[in-house]
């Protein structure tokens, strides 16, 4: 069988890279060996292999505690704006790719009073990389349903080197060893309204909403909108410049330049629109720390947001952080 390659699907391939990278200096422990490129399942699993090396072995069970990148950050929202947990897990089961491209979502039928989703990984993905998909999902479903926290009655993972204590303990859920991810609902949960379905959420996650559903823009849009999507939905991961984007777009990056010019912009002045738009929202709207979203805008460090933000708003992040929260 041919090795996965994933650099098509570059959430996957950046994502996870900067996350392990993240995780592994987070913990203040050094990398054992230069880090693989990530240019494949192999290789993204070799980086996992240095969290193995370096970190406690339950750290791939929690790290949605330290990041939530936007992507997953627009699915969250998504999923729990849905008018019950039924409405959000048929959206859930056709945007898995957004967790993993290696994800499948399935719903079974219920059983005595139970529903049971199950998340099927590639076989070929390591056993970390299988978890960490597993505390995203289960973070994901535990915020649906009528009581935040109540809708999971119990789960199976392979735990692996992982005991099922500290499991337990570490995603909240009552966990048994299985061969497969599992997740068990109440049935009688499924069309309680949802906790979080508020008008008001639907109008502050717009932008959130749009990132999400970007995939679905049509040729009713014009040019200059659908380059702005693409740049937002490849600024985590540092590929939305001009080649990169048109090659999204299927055309030459001149005749994107040219076209651009004709409607009376440019694509460095979409970009800087663009990620100047998305760092006012995430700085405003967003728990994640200022060095998430700087690497969540594309930025290589957090003093490039710093610079970019006293170009913008006149201040630094965290002082036009507060100034909007005092504002609110």
């Amino acid at each position: 069988m041919h090795e996965m390659e994933i650099t098509q699907y570059p959430t996957e391939n950046c994502f996870w890279s900067a996350e392990v990278r993240r995780l592994i200096q987070h913990a203040g422990e050094p990398l054992t060996k230069a880090p693989p490129s990530s240019a494949s399942l192999r290789q993204l699993n070799e980086l996992w292999g240095l969290v193995e090396q370096s970190l406690p072995a339950n750290t791939a069970l929690n790290i949605y505690r330290h990041s939530y990148p936007s992507e997953l950050l627009a699915l969250k929202l998504y999923l729990q704006v849905q008018a019950c947990a039924q409405d959000a897990l048929h959206c859930l089961q056709h945007s898995a790719h957004s967790i993993s491209r290696l994800l499948e979502v399935k719903m079974g039928s219920e059983q005595r009073g139970m529903l049971s989703i199950t998340a099927n990984i590639d076989k070929r993905a390591c056993l970390l990389h299988k978890q960490a998909i597993f505390s995203y999902l289960g973070d994901l479903l535990n915020q649906l349903g009528p009581e935040p926290g109540r809708l999971i009655a119990d789960a199976s993972l392979p735990l692996g080197t992982v005991g099922l204590l500290d499991a337990e303990r570490d995603t909240g859920f009552n966990l048994q060893p299985s061969n497969q991810i599992t997740f068990r609902i109440p049935a009688d949960q499924l069309m309680e309204p949802q906790y979080y379905r508020h008008a008001s959420l639907l109008t502050h996650i717009s932008p959130a909403l749009k990132r999400f559903k970007a995939e679905e823009i049509d040729g009713q849009h014009s040019l200059e909108e659908k380059v702005r999507q693409k740049i937002l939905q490849s600024l985590p991961e540092g590929t939305a410049g001009l080649e990169p984007v048109a090659k999204q777009l299927q055309i030459s990056s001149r005749h994107l330049r040219r076209k651009l010019t004709e409607a009376g912009t440019s694509f460095e002045t979409l970009f800087e629109s663009t990620r100047k738009s998305q760092a006012d929202y995430l700085i405003r709207n967003t728990a994640l720390s200022l060095t998430e979203i700087a690497y969540e805008l594309g930025f290589n460090d957090p003093s490039s947001l710093t610079r970019a933000c006293k170009r913008w708003f006149e201040r630094s992040p965290s002082d036009y952080r507060l100034q909007q929260q005092a504002s609110q």
